[in-house]
């Protein structure tokens, strides 16, 4: 097994078959139970090993470990959980609500999932042993689906009520049953705080999913002339998932409102795009409007600005009210309405997963960049010489349009290494047409790129997609930079919506043309950078549609930062923890009296019979 497709906690997940071989475990784990008793993980421990990095130390606003309940969701234990079920009825995104752990980002790609049930109902492959404390997840790691077996011990404040996430109504037990198998799978609650929805939502499904930043140059014309709209509605149409968040600036806190009730530093939910119009009145022109609906994880805390709710904007488009609104009218559910040019201004990055309909081609390959060598190495992005060296998959397009997402990722470093480390090498990929029957891009020209990835990013993955052309292409994973000193691992994805030919077997690269191949190692030795990437701009005859201002001349590697500090919402949390507790001290209050009175009575009594 390489190291890319093993996680550090590795007695905390199990690498099944198939979801028949997990559900025959779970039914092995529950078989000889006792009547009435339920299944207890001893992988996972009702303490603060399964809460906090440091057992002893939680993060700020965190509660202690040994004032945290674990109560049991079919034991009844949980507050207002009288009738617990997985699912109640259908799943919509407001039935997610965050607790007092700063992963919104997590929170936020199970909202956006409810609006998929098929989806998210693969994540949990079986409840069938709820009953008896045990539930079977399963989730997208390392290039392939692994298994997680929880309990249903719930991490709960002395009122019963679950710290964490949680269902809308407390009757209904995923999100909370999905939270914790997470949290087990990367080693406890905590390991959780802070990153993107784009990593959620592929732990989650399995797809391939890509980060759009609005400062890249790219995207910024893409804003300009409204193509990226288009290109998100039309994403979201054939069933993409979304989520977007604002980064918060160098030195900037975290999760402060922006002035108009955005959250810089926290991920949102985005659920429509649509293009309305509302007809000329005596009091007003015909209008065309873009509008955006999102959804704050926390099922509250909205868009203050215009379109938002009860907005004079909405009366006075009446046509438009009624077709997005309808008769039930506004809610405080976390939900609101934004205009594009406003969301363009408020967010700064979307995430999408993108899932192609039924009849594409879909392939994965597992490598390394390893320094040195002539078709597998570590030669650095296109304004390198030894970009050639790199990896290269061949593949043929028979159809014109076809579309094509490419996806590179390097070592899950939550779930590989450690929560707290950081991305230190940028990846990307380019997308390179080939000429007559070469097996590999010998050289790097402009115009015969045919796409690559949105941006160069030391992220966990980076995506982009590109529109072909019939004929021959090399998908090309590579670093940045050309300097690596060790091999590192990266995993190379492929989706069309389209059948493609591929041209390798298994997970081996394209081999060097018998002629070229001295002459290939011979520039790995080198090692040196090109003097300038060519002025020559691309022709338009045989070149494929790219994403606006994807030249080689433009590369260059971005950083990329988590969205949110979990202090907000905990702090926030905590309040709430208070308030409960101190109902529970009146009530107990309340209890004693009571008993005082009882034990007085039963004195008085007592003493009347002497």
């Amino acid at each position: 097994m390489s190291q890319i497709e093993e996680g550090v906690y590795k007695d905390r997940y199990q690498e099944y078959a198939d979801e028949e071989e997990a559900c025959q475990r779970e039914n092995e784990l529950v078989e000889f139970l006792e009547a009435g008793q339920l299944w207890s993980d001893k992988d996972f421990l009702p303490d603060g090993s399964s809460l906090y990095r440091d057992p002893h130390k939680p993060f700020r606003g965190g509660m202690p470990a040994d004032a945290v309940e674990w109560n049991r969701i079919n034991s009844l234990e949980v507050a207002g959980c009288d009738a617990p079920k997985t699912f109640l009825d259908g799943t919509e995104p407001g039935d997610v609500v965050q607790g007092a752990l700063g992963n919104c980002w997590f929170v936020s790609a199970l909202s956006v999932l409810a609006s998929r049930q098929m989806l998210l109902r693969n994540v949990i492959v079986s409840d069938k042993n709820a009953a008896r404390g045990i539930y079977t997840l399963k989730f997208f790691k390392g290039g392939k689906w692994v298994y997680v077996h929880v309990d249903d011990k719930l991490p709960c404040n002395r009122a019963g009520k679950v710290l964490f996430g949680h269902g809308q109504d407390p009757n209904e037990v995923w999100v909370s049953v999905i939270e914790k198998a997470y949290a087990k799978l990367h080693g406890c609650y905590e390991n959780l705080t802070t990153g993107f929805i784009d990593e959620g939502l592929r732990d989650l499904t399995g797809v391939c999913c890509m980060k759009i930043k609005f400062n890249s140059k790219g995207v910024v014309k893409q804003i300009q002339d409204g193509s990226l709209f288009q290109e998100l509605k039309e994403w979201m149409a054939e069933g993409s998932l979304m989520g977007c968040s604002r980064q918060a600036g160098a030195g900037a806190g975290t999760e402060q409102d922006t002035g108009r009730g955005i959250l810089a530093g926290h991920a949102y939910g985005l659920l429509e795009m649509v293009e309305a119009h509302q007809d000329a009145t005596l009091q007003a022109d015909a209008r065309d409007v873009r509008l955006v609906r999102c959804r704050n994880p926390w099922g509250m805390g909205e868009w203050k600005g215009p379109w938002a709710d009860n907005a004079p904007e909405w009366e006075a488009c009446p046509q438009i009210k009624e077709r997005l609104v309808g008769a039930e009218g506004f809610r405080n559910d976390g939900c609101f309405w934004i205009e594009w040019e406003e969301f363009c201004r408020e967010y700064n990055q979307v995430f999408v997963c993108v899932d192609f309909p039924e009849g594409g081609s879909g392939v994965r390959y597992r490598g390394q960049w390893v320094p040195g060598d002539g078709k597998s190495g570590a030669g650095g992005s296109p304004k390198y010489a030894t970009f050639p060296t790199n990896p290269q998959y061949t593949f043929s397009v028979e159809e014109a349009g076809t579309k094509v997402v490419g996806m590179v990722s390097q070592k899950d470093l939550r779930w590989q290494v450690a929560a707290t480390e950081k991305y230190t090498t940028a990846i990307g990929y380019v997308l390179m047409k080939l000429s007559g029957n070469t097996s590999r891009v010998k050289k790097f020209t402009p115009k015969q790129m045919a796409g690559m990835s949105r941006t160069y990013s030391p992220s966990r993955s980076i995506a982009g997609q590109a529109t072909l052309l019939p004929g021959r292409y090399a998908m090309i994973p590579t670093t940045f930079d050309n300097n690596a000193s060790a091999a590192i691992d990266y995993i190379m994805e492929i989706y069309t919506d389209k059948p493609i030919t591929l041209e390798q077997e298994g997970d081996a690269v394209a081999d060097l043309d018998d002629l070229e191949e001295e002459e290939e190692e011979e520039l790995a030795a080198e090692g040196k950078a090109a003097d300038a990437v060519s002025e020559e701009k691309a022709g338009e005859g045989d070149r494929a549609a790219l994403p606006p201002g994807h030249m080689a001349e433009d590369l260059e590697a971005e950083e990329d930062d988590d969205d949110e500090s979990p202090d907000h919402m905990a702090l926030e949390s905590l309040q709430r923890q208070v308030a409960d507790l101190a109902g529970l001290v009146v009530a107990l209050q309340g209890d004693i009296k009571g008993l005082e009175g009882t034990v007085a009575t039963l004195e008085a009594n007592r003493r009347a019979k002497k």
